[in-house]
């Protein structure tokens, strides 16, 4: 019971209003994907339901039926094992790790500016990632690096990482101070 509050709670505080929510602009959106959820959480019990999978099963559900967006889902967890950033956090950890690692070579100076006002790159990242960058970059992005995921692995990740922070390079170094990169970022 408790979960199927939660998950209607999540999907209307998250999607409602997004070009994500409702394929059909009634409720067969929430519903399937409550229903996608719910059947998710009872085959994963060790993971159930976690913020992030609500993005990730509406942009899957724009395009496949309730079974195929759970097909897809399950494929997900077992073959690019996509979980462990939503139950792992030293799993995110190595994604920021190699973050770092890749900034370093990159990004130098923002990687020492963000240094500098103590800004933590895993806060930064870590919801980007968690939603698939659904809830950073416009929808079309966002999809174009899932397709890409589907193809290639945990590779696009580190990319599209890389280039968010590259994108945003020029205003934060010259912001005035921590307040100012989190509002850029």
């Amino acid at each position: 019971f408790f979960f199927k509050q939660k998950t209607a709670y999540e999907i209307s505080a998250c999607l409602v209003g997004s070009e994500m929510c409702i394929r059909d602009r009634d409720e067969i959106g929430r519903k399937s994907l409550s229903i996608v959820l719910c059947a998710f959480a009872k085959a994963f019990p060790d993971i159930g339901y976690c913020q992030g999978l609500n993005f990730l099963t509406a942009m899957i559900l724009l395009y496949e039926p309730d079974q195929y967006a759970y097909a897809i889902l399950v494929t997900m967890v077992k073959r690019y094992k996509i979980m462990e950033v939503y139950k792992n956090p030293s799993f995110t950890s190595k994604y920021l790790r190699v973050l770092k690692e890749l900034m370093n070579e990159f990004l130098p100076k923002t990687k020492k500016r963000l240094e500098k006002e103590n800004i933590d790159l895993l806060m930064l990242s870590s919801g980007w990632i968690i939603s698939f960058f659904l809830n950073h970059l416009p929808f079309k992005t966002a999809l174009r690096i899932f397709d890409i995921f589907l193809c290639e692995g945990n590779k696009i990740i580190y990319r599209a990482l890389l280039a968010i922070f590259a994108l945003k390079e020029k205003r934060i170094l010259k912001a005035h101070d921590a307040t100012d990169i989190l509002v850029i970022c």
